[in-house]
């Protein structure tokens, strides 16, 4: 729980943005990880600068991340290997990412940030008007909870360099769904 002392309190009559930091997790990042996206090593930069950004305005960075039982079902139900298990190596945030102290951590054990966690209520402990999304595999998890974001009134802005075609698919479905202050793109 958040404390009224954290540095992230409300700035009444501002809206106010957070950063959601989806799944940048050892077991999809690093060389030979039982999910490793290769990509996701590439996007580190951009995050990084991302956190700064937030960081600098004053605005939460949120990490959300994949936190899975030995034998959770969504290994056998989607054929995934065991990933991000809890209490494993593979289920931290990466090292090159990892949360300052006080950073929020919010833990998941399905596709979207919202699903059965409590990002909602954090966002509105927050005074949070609108979500920046970044992290791994925008076609799958980033989508998700866009998406779900949006249905959530949320202004949202899924960060990145829009140069790829899981990107753009992302986007086109948000936008498709009538999403709230859907964009897209680095920001200054």
């Amino acid at each position: 729980m958040l404390s009224l002392l954290s540095p992230y309190n409300l700035i009444m009559g501002k809206e106010r943005e957070a950063l959601l930091v989806l799944d940048m997790l050892n077991d999809f990042v690093r060389v030979g990880a039982p999910l490793e996206v290769p990509d996701n090593r590439k996007i580190i930069p951009s995050i990084q600068r991302e956190i700064k950004k937030a960081r600098r305005k004053g605005n939460p960075v949120i990490y959300v991340c994949d936190n899975h039982r030995p034998d959770d079902k969504e290994f056998s139900k989607y054929n995934w290997p065991p990933h991000a298990v809890r209490g494993t190596e593979g289920q931290k945030v990466i090292s090159e990412l990892k949360p300052a102290e006080g950073d929020p951590i919010i833990k998941k054990t399905y596709y979207s940030a919202f699903y059965r966690t409590r990002l909602q209520v954090m966002l509105k402990e927050l005074g949070v008007t609108g979500v920046g999304l970044t992290g791994c595999l925008t076609h799958v998890c980033v989508l998700f909870s866009a998406y779900e974001a949006a249905l959530r009134d949320y202004g949202v802005t899924v960060v990145g360099d829009g140069d790829d075609a899981s990107f753009a698919h992302t986007l086109h479905g948000l936008h498709y769904r009538g999403g709230k202050g859907v964009r897209s793109g680095n920001r200054a």
